[in-house]
């Protein structure tokens, strides 16, 4: 599987609307999906689309190329992002049957902090039981679990049998949560 991020060339860095979008970064990654000889087991997925955000953000071309830009700053975003994570949350670890207590990561793809950390307040996890690369790579889009998993399997501190939850977004709005188990 590829991941391929450019929204960092979409910005368009003169709309103060947009400011929110600055800290994204150009990324990519891939994965090897496989049936045999894997360091994870999937053992999950939920995802969900949001219909009431579709359009907060649109593409606009102007002075020849797509721009993203933001349609009215509408209160209520950060709460979707939680709440949408919370009920997924839930809903991926009883068709595990695993609860929070199981969990040795929950992996977040997005560009606030604050909301990272509302997350881990919500879930009553502690900040410990996440990786914060916003001062290392700001926001890699797609690639910010993968890069926040390598970095666990390189350190040594991801053990096998222990859980890893990726919380996954795109604009649009979407998310997702994925289960893995480490195997080795």
């Amino acid at each position: 599987m590829l991941i391929g991020y450019r929204l960092s060339r979409m910005l368009d860095c003169t709309d103060p609307a947009s400011k929110d979008l600055f800290n994204f970064g150009d990324s990519s990654a891939a994965i090897l999906v496989s049936a045999s000889d894997v360091r994870f087991r999937h053992l999950h997925s939920a995802m969900y689309t949001e219909p009431r955000w579709p359009d907060y953000y649109t593409g606009a071309y102007r002075d020849g190329r797509i721009l993203i830009q933001c349609n009215g700053h509408r209160e209520g975003l950060t709460s979707a992002y939680v709440d949408n994570f919370l009920r997924l949350t839930k809903e991926t670890l009883v068709a595990i049957g695993n609860n929070l207590g199981d969990v040795s990561y929950l992996l977040i793809n997005h560009g606030d902090r604050r909301m990272h950390e509302r997350l881990l307040r919500e879930l009553e996890l502690p900040e410990s039981k996440s990786l914060f690369n916003y001062h290392r790579f700001g926001h890699m889009g797609g690639a910010d679990t993968l890069i926040a998993i390598r970095h666990l399997v390189e350190t040594g501190q991801l053990k096998a049998g222990e859980i890893v939850l990726l919380a996954t977004s795109a604009m649009g709005f979407s998310w997702g949560i994925t289960a893995l188990e480490f195997l080795e």
